[in-house]
């Protein structure tokens, strides 16, 4: 979710918006550059994200969410906990095993890099696009941030080991 306090909305208030397709829509024609999706590529950050979302994102939620009311305001657990059972059912289901959705979110892991890896950049590189940030690297970091706030010390620092230690480069860690 954003609020930018430098366009009001039709109510003089300043425009909040959520989805992160919406968000980066609406920051790209607002403010132009940097550019996150170039001029003919958006197909290539539409496939992406379905790729990271169907796996990654999907396999990663199941561990998540139940966790969230965890780190939230009280205001914050009441509402996470109401919609999230209305989509999933009650939170505390949503993982039974938690060894099999670890093992699901190494291999959409794996998928990831062996993509990134076409590039023929180093077994490190983190970028879809080398040489550049774009909306491709938002949406295969934003999962795993998520899960850095609510995931236990030690299950993250497995994950930031996998893949030769790939992953811990988005929190500025390395083997």
């Amino acid at each position: 979710m954003i609020r930018d306090p430098n366009h009001l909305d039709p109510r003089g208030k300043p425009t909040a918006l959520s989805d992160s397709t919406t968000i980066v829509k609406y920051l790209e024609k607002r403010y132009p550059q940097p550019q996150v999706i170039s001029v003919g590529s958006a197909a290539l950050h539409y496939g992406w994200s379905q790729l990271v979302h169907q796996n990654l994102s999907t396999s990663l939620a199941k561990l998540v969410v139940p966790l969230c009311p965890g780190v939230l305001s009280e205001r914050g657990k009441e509402y996470i906990i109401a919609t999230r059972k209305k989509w999933w059912g009650p939170l505390e289901n949503m993982c039974p095993d938690r060894s099999k959705s670890w093992d699901s979110v190494k291999d959409a892991l794996d998928g990831i890099a062996i993509a990134l890896d076409a590039n023929g950049e180093s077994e490190k590189g983190l970028t879809v696009v080398p040489g550049e940030v774009t909306y491709a690297d938002f949406v295969t970091i934003a999962p795993l941030l998520w899960a850095s706030v609510v995931i236990d010390k030690a299950e993250m620092n497995a994950l930031r080991r996998w893949n030769n230690g790939r992953w811990g480069a988005c929190f500025g860690f390395s083997l």
